[in-house]
């Protein structure tokens, strides 16, 4: 019991997965950095495309998280028939979702730039968005793999295959842009290209590990009334948590409209400085992941009283490693934007004011990503779903419309906003977690695997 909460083994849970999601922010980075290239127009047209992106992928993340949560869950509780059950499920929604975007993809290009006046944004545009889109069935297949090994706390696995997935894709942007071995130079349309060619190949390799995985367990098998139980169970966190991620990647993309009316060069500082928050934010989600899959396994086992001891240590090691990157930010906020935007500085100060200031939005969310683990263990996900449909859209877009249009504060008034949203955001994942341990319901959500209406009567 001391061992699954020591910090020595909440690091060896979590490093593989910080590096899987630092890779994630590189090659984002990267793309970013040789779109730069081209102009403010091609940096404006792939933020647009990258939070459509981002969007389709956080309505999804419950084939990821999901999958984590209850296969930690299952192992905990002895039963792998459960986990075979839910992995066949994931990978079947992904092949779906994947066939519904190479029919739609075009179409969904010109209803995302339809928001944008600016002719040369809307080219760019057209260049890279179907591209990327085409690619989702293959990311959806990752994303099951990923979470089915970190639910087993195996996430080194996931890990070698996006790095992997990751080099390809760098290797991809400086072949496909720069011309070489006889291409032609393929400008934006070939960063796109290079990262539909890259998700192919980590699908690839990640239904070659999963099916390894049906070899060693393959005479293992759930009933089919009780798969029938598995599944919905399944279905029913898959979408929670993909409603209460979407919701919130969908408010981004509102907020990237309202700059829009500000023109590209504001579009621009905001994608810079965006990427660079995410350098803080998306490792900080292999925490929440390490939380959902060590309270879930504890829930499993009907040890829930040690969830909120486990919760404590992992933030503890999460804002040891976050204050080195906000060290990094605060001092090198001007280099990093003119990395991005070398030909406009105007643009580039105005992105290094927003990186210096996000740094407090940074900690505040970090904590909002712990609290969601634990809440996910408890399959609470609906409630995070309400709570975030009625911040995002009730506050936040209100927020940042008053804050950038009306008084006029442009970028800094948009993290501005940001910071007050996850003020009362974290406020509230707190008040939502002493309210459960206060009626003592640990034992019972561990015990009966019910919803959050049932552990909250």
């Amino acid at each position: 019991m001391e061992r699954e909460l020591s910090l020595r083994h909440i690091v060896k849970l979590t490093w593989p997965t910080v590096i899987s999601q630092t890779a994630v922010l590189v090659i984002s980075l990267v793309d970013l950095f040789f779109v730069g290239q081209f102009g403010v127009s091609s940096v404006a047209a792939v933020s647009i495309a990258g939070v459509t992106w981002a969007t389709f992928c956080n309505f999804f993340e419950g084939l990821r998280l999901g999958t984590a949560t209850l296969t930690a869950r299952y192992l905990g509780a002895g039963e792998p028939g459960k986990i075979k059950t839910l992995v066949r499920s994931g990978l079947a929604a992904a092949v779906i979702v994947g066939i519904i975007l190479l029919i739609v993809g075009y179409h969904l290009t010109g209803l995302v730039y339809s928001f944008f006046g600016d002719p040369a944004v809307r080219q760019m545009g057209y260049e890279y968005l179907p591209i990327l889109l085409f690619s989702g069935g293959f990311v959806l297949i990752t994303f099951v793999s990923e979470g089915l090994f970190r639910g087993l706390k195996r996430p080194i696995i996931p890990m070698i295959i996006t790095l992997v997935m990751h080099l390809t894709n760098a290797c991809l942007d400086y072949i496909f842009t720069k011309g070489t071995f006889g291409l032609p130079r393929m400008g934006v349309r070939g960063v796109a290209l290079a990262t539909f060619i890259a998700h192919a190949f980590g699908a690839l390799i990640s239904l070659a590990v999963i099916a390894q995985f049906n070899v060693r367990w393959g005479m293992i098998k759930e009933r089919v009334k009780e798969a029938g139980a598995t599944i919905r169970e399944y279905l029913a966190m898959v979408s929670n948590i993909g409603a209460y991620n979407g919701s919130i990647m969908f408010a981004m993309f509102l907020f990237t409209i309202i700059f829009g009316m500000l023109g590209a060069s504001f579009v621009a500082a905001y994608e810079i400085s965006h990427q660079v928050f995410l350098m803080a934010y998306i490792p900080s989600l292999a925490f929440m992941v390490t939380t959902s899959v060590i309270a879930g396994k504890l829930l499993g086992e009907l040890r829930g009283h040690l969830v909120t001891r486990a919760a404590l240590k992992i933030f503890a090691v999460a804002i040891s490693m976050l204050s080195v990157l906000i060290i990094v930010q605060l001092l090198f906020a001007e280099n990093i934007a003119l990395l991005f935007c070398p030909h406009d500085k105007s643009v580039a100060m105005m992105a290094a004011r927003a990186i210096r200031l996000a740094t407090i939005e940074e900690v505040i969310v970090l904590g909002c990503l712990v609290l969601r683990g634990i809440l996910n263990a408890a399959k609470d996900t609906f409630f995070l779903v309400i709570e975030n449909l009625v911040l995002g859209y009730f506050v936040f877009l209100p927020l940042v419309y008053f804050m950038v249009i009306a008084l006029k504060q442009g970028l800094v008034g948009g993290v501005i906003a940001a910071i007050i949203w996850a003020t009362i955001d974290v406020s509230i994942l707190i008040s939502r977690v002493i309210i459960i341990k206060r009626r003592q319901l640990w034992a019972e959500m561990g015990r009966q695997g019910s919803g959050p209406h049932s552990q909250l009567k």
